[in-house]
């Protein structure tokens, strides 16, 4: 066992171990903002302040592929915001606001990326042609191989 010792260095071993415990705590806490899902999620973010079951409806129909691209989606409504999440935080839920409100005047419907930037802004919801512009992304190319 002394030989063992010499052969590995212990300290990039003690450095992973460290920020996985870092990240399953971080998980626990919850995210209070849209930047918390950068490089791990995408997210849909939709405005329907008339009938928002709808498009949720339309998402969850959806369930199977947008789990397989890593999707986070919120729809805000008169009544407040819903999600594929368990329950959004009410700063995340302000972040979700201000994202949207943040838009231009035509635009109900925001597609982030994983690097957090936005790849799309559109008046309706596709989800099909949301799919196919994700698929062609270098980083989904990657997650398909």
């Amino acid at each position: 066992m002394k030989w063992f010792n010499g052969v590995i260095d212990w300290r990039p071993v003690l450095a992973l171990i460290v920020f996985w415990f870092g990240s399953v705590i971080a998980e626990e806490q919850g995210v209070n903002s849209l930047s918390d899902f950068q490089w791990c999620n995408r997210l849909i973010l939709v405005e329907e302040a008339n009938d928002p079951d709808q498009r949720v409806e339309a998402l969850r129909q959806h369930a199977a592929g947008i789990d397989d691209r890593d999707i986070v989606w919120f729809v805000l409504g008169n009544q407040g915001i819903q999600s594929n999440l368990e329950e959004p935080g009410r700063d995340l839920q302000r972040d979700v606001r201000k994202t949207l409100r943040a838009q231009p005047e035509n635009v109900s419907v925001v597609l982030i990326g994983k690097d957090g930037g936005i790849k799309q802004r559109s008046r309706v919801l596709d989800v099909a042609g949301i799919f196919a512009l994700i698929d062609t992304m270098p980083m989904r190319q990657r997650e398909m191989r």
